[in-house]
């Protein structure tokens, strides 16, 4: 039996030219939709990518004082980098996120929450103050097949 998820500490994320979907997403955004504009954005414009597909999340207060709102932001790497971006789009040389704790999940994709949940308890259990935020990278994926890491921050403000 392999292990679904694997937990390890101070572990550091870096992603390099990094073309970034951070528009507002409504509750009923269709993933595959947006990158599949990405990539036809990205080869109208002559460049290729590199790597998988990586998600990120954080939580943000919201302008009305309604409670936090969830930012997702989706983020494909280029071989090189980007001359000049239009909206939606944004693009980062480097993103370094770091120290984080880090789950390798293993399992069906409904189950993907199950990795930032044992972070978070992980954490609990441990006195680790986590950002709010985390980066899913989607290494491998089929019909009823993922493999994801997961990254989320460890606060550095806090001792």
């Amino acid at each position: 039996m392999s292990e679904k998820l694997q937990l390890r500490e101070n572990k550091a994320l870096k992603i390099t030219n990094a073309l970034i979907y951070g528009a507002p997403l409504d509750a009923k955004f269709d993933i595959q939709r947006i990158v599949y504009m990405m990539q036809s954005y990205i080869k109208t414009k002559g460049w290729q990518t590199r790597g998988p597909l990586i998600t990120s999340t954080s939580l943000s207060k919201s302008v009305e004082g309604s409670g936090p709102v969830l930012n997702t932001k989706i983020i494909l790497q280029l071989t090189k980098p980007a001359e000049s971006c239009e909206s939606p789009y944004t693009f980062e040389p480097l993103i370094r996120v770091s120290p984080c704790l880090f789950v390798r999940f293993t399992g069906s994709v409904q189950d993907l929450q199950y990795a930032s949940m044992k972070a978070s308890v992980y954490a609990f259990e441990n006195d680790i103050k986590l950002d709010g935020s985390s980066y899913t990278v989607f290494v491998n994926q089929n019909d009823q097949y993922l493999l994801a890491d997961v990254f989320m921050p460890i606060r550095q403000d806090v001792k």
